[in-house]
């Protein structure tokens, strides 16, 4: 059977901002590769798209689409449309933003390298559209930390990450461990925690309106069942924590000293700058360390990024976010159209972000960053 020459150019239209995409000819038709993973093709006059097995029934009870068969049996997690189903250019685009959905779910596949051919490893991997969604995922992250004080929408940071609301929310769930909800309550509640002990003057309800709670009742009983207590109760309990523990340390310079060198904290006006970075998420201290030695050295000397001022990101208080959670980002400056290659950039993620001007850092060693509050 042969497939339809228009429609396929339909497609090939609707991937032109894909980077990676390859064309595969089969038995009947034309498949589209992106990433190393069919996410669509074309077969006769109906658009083909791998949906996935979870959310096969859900399409097929849609307009226009019917079960792929191959020898008479059906094919888990592909669909077929008609053409009436995708008679417009936004429908196909739609249909098509589903099938990269599910393929970004996949293993990430190392493309064969020719010996001989010249070309280094990991190359052709940053640019593979599962490097392109976690770098729409950690824009939604950002997203949703610089407007905590807002009802955010599933439709609107779907927008963010450009994909699909039903896509979006199922991703998010099986790449964070967490629904979206469940996230933007913790961040929530976790920003409000450390507010409430940096700013110790500033009122419970100020606190709770800066991420995003109508009232002091309802911000407590979210508060207690997140901590256990009452968020005057936690401030007093957490600041008279830290006063002891300043106490102690104040009796003790010298064994401070020996133990853990001088630390001269400065506040430092940062100007804007362009860094590259590897996050890493666990428990703080050591691991910290051996991903800065295991991960991200390899990664620079890869990318000669040696020489370059670095930095330490630290996004969670471990002493509120549960150590699984937390989120530190190994950072380096680079220049602005900086494009890394090496396999460590890309197993634990690469983005590029700006440190804004007129944010206040604490630095400490090579610097190592810390938002303070206003």
């Amino acid at each position: 059977m042969a497939y339809d020459l228009k429609i396929a150019e339909r497609v090939r239209r609707s991937l032109s901002s894909q980077k990676d995409v390859v064309e595969k000819r089969m038995v009947g038709g034309l498949s589209f590769v992106v990433g190393g993973s069919m996410c669509c093709g074309v077969t006769g006059s109906a658009l083909m798209v791998r949906v996935g097995a979870e959310a096969r029934e859900r399409a097929l009870a849609r307009p226009h689409v019917r079960p792929m068969e191959f020898a008479g049996r059906p094919l888990s997690g592909f669909v077929l449309i008609d053409p009436e189903g995708f008679r417009t250019d936004a429908a196909l685009a739609a249909w098509v933003q589903r099938g990269l959905d599910f393929a970004a779910t996949l293993p990430a596949k190392r493309p064969a390298v020719r010996a001989g051919s010249g070309r280094v490893p990991g190359v052709a991997l940053i640019r593979d559209s599962r490097a392109e969604y976690i770098a729409r995922m950690h824009r939604v992250l950002e997203y949703i930390d610089r407007r905590l004080d807002e009802q955010l929408e599933l439709d609107t940071l779907a927008k963010v990450a450009n994909f699909s609301p039903f896509h979006f929310h199922r991703l998010f769930t099986a790449w964070f461990g967490e629904t979206l909800g469940d996230y933007m309550r913790r961040r929530r509640l976790e920003t409000a925690a450390l507010r409430l002990v940096a700013q110790p003057r500033l009122p419970v309800l100020q606190v709770a309106l800066s991420v995003g709670f109508g009232s002091t009742e309802a911000f407590a009983r979210a508060f207690k069942t997140r901590f256990g207590t009452t968020p005057t109760a936690w401030r007093a309990a957490q600041v008279s924590n830290r006063d002891q523990l300043k106490s102690k340390l104040d009796q003790a310079p010298a064994a401070a000293s020996r133990n853990h060198g001088s630390m001269k904290v400065t506040i430092v006006d940062r100007q804007p700058t362009t860094v590259a970075y590897l996050r890493y998420i666990g428990p703080v201290g050591k691991p910290v360390s051996d991903f800065w030695i295991t991960k991200v050295d390899p990664w620079m000397q890869t990318n000669g990024l040696y020489g370059r001022p670095r930095y330490g990101i630290s996004h969670d208080d471990p002493g509120i976010t549960a150590p699984e959670k937390v989120r530190y980002d190994a950072a380096v400056e680079v220049p602005e159209n900086f494009a890394g290659a090496g396999d460590h950039q890309i197993t634990v993620g690469l983005a590029v972000a700006r440190l804004a001007p007129g944010q206040r850092h604490a630095a400490r060693l090579t610097p190592i960053l810390r938002a303070l509050p206003d």
